[in-house]
């Protein structure tokens, strides 16, 4: 085997083929001369694959199992576009020109059916469609230069009542040549031609063409989403040519040109795949001048094209050719995240995923394929040994995979991967480059301070002055300790250019046990004694500020060094009983070190930058006891057993507390070294979490009252806080507070006591003690990070000065502050959570409402208590809604709640059968009829729709589009049953709100007799009645209606005849 050739340490990134999709198509049967793939699209859940013989293949990516087969008549497939919002809905364009969008009904498990189909482009050649990013529109562009819009109904109940209602196509624009690409983001819509690029805002309807040079040739076009977050603007690359791109803000501005010629005269990076072994020339090229025919942004921060050569990835705003590989014969490619899957000219596709090389690496050891995964690593040597390869791909992951391989016939392999071993400094060792230690290769001395001064011999070592810095001396194991998670990584996203990455998940084998909350530790040896006994030694040569006889952390640097080890075996961590334990032994150490009443040897400096320096300890006994009594005063004025308990609780927290745990610490004792600290801060935070909160083993006796253990556990949660808020990560400490203790409010209030305490040397909080609402407010935002864990404790502050006034304030700062956090804020006070929650919904759009509201529902148990909680506030008496025997009274579902639109949308939102079953029962026992006809509508429970409507009186009910019309023969015979009994009742009593005889129509026999002849025609309409025998009981005026709809039937009739006989004529004279 020849020797591998090492690739530069600026590439960290390759495109890698982890499995091929010719037995796929296969299967498809598109690997024919005859029939062949022609378009491809991806989507969250699908790969569309569009077919020569005018068929559509929706693979679900799961699995890469085949579910659905959409055939067209129209001609072969050109074009295919999933919706990137709704994976529910699909567009294809054919050779024909045709344009047809599919919902394929997946959530209902229907049948696939064309909602639209479009004719516009009709012997034109479509080459481009696109998605609206939030409504159901599909723009189209052709050969011609021609843009449509194709706007569906997004309400799938209303077209299912009228489904011959289709809305127009919109003619956007004629652009003066081809259209080569679409795209669309925020209300914009980007079209690229032969000749220039053009920004069309679809709202205003107003165009800009960007730049003032014109091209000639496939030029594409794309946004670049800003983030959020950063408050960043998107941004527009445009194709130039020459290997340029413009880069172009939201408003169609140039902002400068970007030029690629000079950087992509780099040799091409192989791609890693099981086809070939990955072969790399260091030979540089000449600078190539490119047109990129098509712009798409991948992954986060990169833009991708392609040429008849091959792959070029960019990082624009950096002016960066992330890589380029050579695949050949693309004709077009698809993106989802990371994922790119490539058309070829041939039929064939490729399937290929942008990532890290470590983490392609450790894709390659989870399918053993130890040869490829070998010369990847050989190939990237030099990024992993720079980057942060060395944090995934430890010492013991490379000996494994050389042990992996053949001697006889990868022999000069493994020699390069011993010697990439040897470069391989392992960060779990003692001797690492950012750890500086003890070991073979240094000695050292004891200076006249205390302070161990280590002296390095290594070749290539820091200077002497670096070698004794405390940061390097110090440094906590906390970046070797948060790697464990990377390890479980299979298909997540790669943030190629980011050192911040987005929400990622996780594929993890299935027989692994989870932790309820996410503990940043990593992979380690299953052998952890060796690594202890190094941590042992670290603890006792590590930089301290005292001489070691005299340390008083000594004994807890040890016990948290050992913990810390422990828990990085997987037989520990995934075992709660045994990692349960360890945390209690950790603790009991670390509280026999803090219940040490004499720090007077040690420094007294409080190491919190936002916590006063005078005092260490903090007394807050008035302060707790107002805190109590307020609490008190409260639970007496409310209601539930939830309440009552908390009461006791809390009574039970001061009753059988011991004098040193009134002390609340805020603030450290004394100094606690940088690396120290982080690791006490992960294991306290860990017990918390944990509930591991004292270092006595619990009880397992059977007989124990459940309430008891529950006041216990509030006792210790609230004694633990106070003790070890100064060591506590904040933000993990708040989430474990609401989910652990939802019920528990004292606990709550005790973190929020301590966050107050942080708070309260800082100049912004006593500013606070003056002045109006939006002047605090003001100050609130301006002083205090959006990311500070003490801003709950300033809308603390609003909130308990101003009221609900200030609940709704807190609105701007979400999603700092969270609805959880409110909930727990105001949890004596739930109808003000109710305007907080109703005022954070209606800030948003109109149209994101709902989808807002379903990602506010987590976990989605809340679903259910803000329904009840909405219809039990500001809503009318249940006397005016509903009678003696439960039944609607006439007219009440006019009546006007104040959480109606909240209601609605909860309503709405999708739910799995038992919970919109419990959402109606909710609906009905409180009187809210809009919802619960609704809900009855959705799950099919029309006989008690039909019952409870002629209990409204209201024939409005059962018109209009939205109205509940009867759709069989035995229903129009229960509406007329129910009528004709209502008839017999007595009135019922006027409402307590009044009476609505001028209110709208009545339900009674004669107007439903009218609606029923408008539905089925007069006479089947008097079959029926007679049927009934209620023809006795219609007066004249049903008889006349009758009459002038015959009349009209007849006209009808007459008019559609001779329509039908003109376009006989019309047809016959054009054949003669």
């Amino acid at each position: 085997m020849t020797f591998v050739p090492v690739i530069p340490e600026s590439y960290t990134h390759v495109l890698a083929e982890f499995e091929s999709l010719d037995p796929l198509l296969s299967a498809l049967r598109l690997d024919s001369s005859r029939l062949k793939c022609t378009s491809i699209a991806v989507s969250r859940k699908w790969l569309a694959l569009g077919s020569s013989g005018g068929g559509l293949n929706l693979i679900q990516k799961e699995g890469w199992k085949h579910r659905l087969f959409l055939s067209h008549r129209e001609g072969a497939i050109s074009q295919v576009a999933c919706c990137s919002h709704d994976d529910d809905y699909v567009a294809v364009a054919t050779s024909q020109g045709f344009v047809v969008v599919w919902e394929l009904n997946q959530e209902r498990r229907g049948k696939p059916e064309r909602i639209y189909v479009s004719s516009e482009h009709k012997g034109r050649k479509v080459t481009a469609l696109c998605w609206d990013t939030a409504i159901l529109r599909v723009f189209v562009g052709d050969h011609m230069g021609k843009v449509s819009a194709i706007k569906l109904n997004t309400s799938k109940q209303a077209r299912a009542a009228v489904t011959f209602v289709m809305f127009p196509v919109q003619t956007i624009t004629t652009v003066d040549s081809c259209v080569i690409q679409l795209d669309y983001l925020d209300g914009r819509l980007l079209i690229s031609s032969l000749t220039r690029s053009f920004l069309c805002d679809t709202e205003r309807e107003k165009f800009w063409k960007i730049g003032n040079k014109e091209r000639d040739g496939e030029y594409g076009a794309c946004f670049f989403p800003g983030r959020c977050a950063a408050g960043q603007q998107p941004l527009i690359y445009c194709a130039r040519p020459g290997s340029r791109m413009w880069e172009v803000n939201f408003d169609g501005e140039v902002i400068s040109t970007h030029q690629f010629k000079k950087l992509l005269s780099s040799p091409p990076l192989p791609v890693i795949t099981l086809r070939s072994e990955p072969q790399y020339d260091h030979t540089v090229g000449s600078s190539q001048s490119l047109a990129f025919p098509k712009l798409l942004h991948l992954s986060e921060h990169c833009v991708l094209t392609w040429t008849e050569r091959g792959i070029y990835i960019f990082v624009p705003q950096n002016v960066q050719v992330l890589l380029w590989s050579e695949v050949k014969d693309i004709q077009d490619v698809a993106v989802f995240k990371n994922e790119l899957f490539c058309l070829h000219l041939n039929g064939k596709i490729s399937h290929l995923s942008l990532l890290s090389v470590e983490r392609c690496v450790e894709r390659l050891l989870r399918r053993s394929l130890w040869n490829l995964a070998a010369h990847t690593c050989c190939l990237f040597q030099n990024s992993l040994i720079a980057g942060r390869g060395r944090k995934s791909l430890t010492v013991d992951k490379l000996e494994h995979l050389k042990s992996q391989l053949d001697l006889t016939t990868c022999s000069d392999l493994i020699s390069q991967l011993e010697e990439l071993i040897l470069k391989f400094e392992p960060l779990d060792s003692t001797c690492s480059s950012r750890r500086s230690s003890i070991s073979s290769h240094e000695s050292f001395s004891i200076l006249d301070s205390g302070i161990y001064r280590i002296i390095s011999s290594r070749r290539g070592s820091q200077s002497d002055e670096d070698t004794c810095s405390l940061h390097s001396q110090t440094l906590s194991e906390d970046e070797r300790l948060k790697e464990f998670i990377s390890h479980q990584e299979e298909d997540q996203p790669d943030q190629c250019c980011s050192s911040h990455g987005n929400e990622v998940t996780f594929e993890t084998d299935k027989n692994e046990t989870f932790l309820p909350f996410g503990i940043p530790l990593s992979f380690r040896s299953p052998s952890p004694l060796v690594s202890l006994q190094a941590v042992k030694e670290r603890g006792i040569k590590e930089v301290t500020s005292q001489p070691p006889e005299e340390d008083k952390f000594q004994e807890l640097k040890i016990a948290t060094a050992e913990a810390m080890t422990k828990l990085q075996d997987p037989l520990v961590l995934f075992e709660p009983k045994s990692l349960r334990m360890v945390l209690q032994e950790w603790l009991s150490q670390l509280e026999k070190t803090f219940a040490m009443k004499d720090f007077s040897g040690i420094s007294g400096t409080c190491n919190s930058s936002t916590t006063s320096n005078e005092d260490v300890l903090l007394f807050d006994e008035s302060k707790n006891g107002i805190l109590v009594e307020n609490n008190e005063k409260e639970k007496r004025d409310s209601l539930g057993n939830e309440e009552t308990v908390d009461h006791k609780a809390c009574e039970s927290v001061n009753s059988l507390r011991e004098p040193f745990d009134d002390l609340f610490r805020v603030c450290s004792p004394c100094s606690i070294a940088n690396g120290l600290r982080k690791d006490l801060a992960e294991l306290t935070t860990l017990c918390l979490e944990l509930n591991v909160l004292n270092s006595e083993i619990k009880s397992t006796s059977g007989h124990e009252d459940h309430t008891l253990q529950q006041h216990s556990s509030e006792i210790l949660a609230c004694q633990f806080l106070k003790k070890y808020f100064f060591l506590l990560d904040l933000k993990r400490a708040k989430e474990s507070v609401k989910l652990t203790y939802s019920n528990s409010h004292c606990v709550w209030d005790t973190f929020i006591e301590g966050l107050k305490e942080m708070a309260s040397s800082s100049p912004t909080y006593m500013e606070m003690e003056e002045g109006d609402l939006p002047t605090k407010l003001k100050l609130v935002d301006d002083s205090v990070p959006f990311d500070s864990p003490l801003l709950i404790a300033y809308a603390t502050q609003l909130y308990e000065k101003f009221g609900e006034s200030a609940l709704r304030s807190l609105i701007k700062f979400y999603p700092s502050i969270l609805p959880s956090d409110v909930m727990q804020l105001c949890h004596h006070h739930p109808a003000q959570f109710l305007a907080y929650l109703d005022s954070l919904v209606k800030s948003r759009p109109e149209d994101h409402r709902q989808f807002f509201l379903e990602s506010l529902l987590q976990p989605e148990s809340l679903r259910l208590d803000w329904l009840l909680l909405a219809v039990s506030h500001d809503a009318p008496p249940s006397t005016s809604t509903m009678d003696d025997e439960g039944n609607p009274r006439p007219h009440s579902h006019l009546f006007s709640w104040g959480y109606s639109q909240l209601i609605l949308h909860l309503i709405k939102l999708p739910a799995d059968f038992t919970t919109k079953e419990k959402m109606t029962d909710i609906c009905r026992s409180r009187g809210f009829w809009p919802g619960y006809l609704t809900l009855c509508l959705e799950l099919e429970r029309r006989r008690e729709a039909f019952t409870n409507i002629v209990y409204l009186n209201d024939m409005s009910l059962m018109d209009g589009d939205s109205g509940w019309i009867p759709e069989t023969m035995e229903e129009w015979k229960l509406l007329l049953h129910l009528v004709q009994n209502k008839n017999t009742k007595p009135d019922p009593q006027n409402s307590p709100n009044g009476s609505f005889s001028d209110g709208p129509s009545p339900v009674n026999l004669e107007n439903v007799a009218l609606l029923l002849a408008k539905a089925m025609g007069p006479d089947r309409a008097w079959s029926l009645l007679q049927e009934c025998g209620l023809t006795l009981e219609l007066s004249e005026r049903f008889t006349r209606t009758c009459d002038i709809l015959r009349i009209a039937e007849k006209r009808q009739r007459a008019l559609i005849q001779s329509m039908l006989e003109k376009c006989d004529r019309f047809l016959w004279s054009q054949q003669a």
